[in-house]
Formats: C-alpha cells, sequence, structure tokens
C-alpha cells in the first residue's frame, strides 16, 4: 500500500473549522475537549514525513495503553 499525498486541502481553513467546532462542543456540552492522540500522532506523521510502518506502530501502541487504561479503571 503506497500512502499518497494530496495538495488539494487548506489546512488553514480545516484548522480553524475544527477549532471552532471544538469550542462551540465544549460550550454545548460543557465539557473542555482533550487533544486526542491520534491527532497528535498524525500531526507529527504529516510534519515529519514518517513513514508508514512507524505510524501504524504509533497508533497500535497508542490505541493498546488507551484500552489498558479503560479496562483497568486508571483514567477517569
Amino acid at each position: 500500500m503506497k500512502f499518497v499525498r494530496t495538495d488539494r486541502l487548506d489546512v488553514g481553513t480545516t484548522l480553524w473549522g475544527s477549532g471552532v467546532r471544538n469550542i462551540l462542543s465544549g460550550i454545548l456540552f460543557e465539557l473542555p475537549i482533550p487533544v486526542q492522540p491520534m491527532k497528535s500522532i498524525a500531526a507529527t506523521a504529516v510534519s515529519e514525513d514518517l513513514p508508514l510502518d512507524q505510524i501504524l506502530v504509533a497508533g497500535i501502541l497508542t490505541g493498546a495503553m488507551v484500552l489498558f487504561l479503560g479496562v483497568t479503571g486508571m483514567c477517569a
């Protein structure tokens, strides 16, 4: 599988729109919205130009850690 990049997405508009929706959701539901681990992995992968196998390992390990914390009740 080959990872293909496209330059058709305006990053500024996308980030601005996502930020506004996160703020409105936080106000509406009265809960802060944390930065999600997979979003930070994606941002690092794009900015550092990581190979696909490293991105997959990061996602799998993050998912395993979140599962562990959820099952054991160590996160509130």
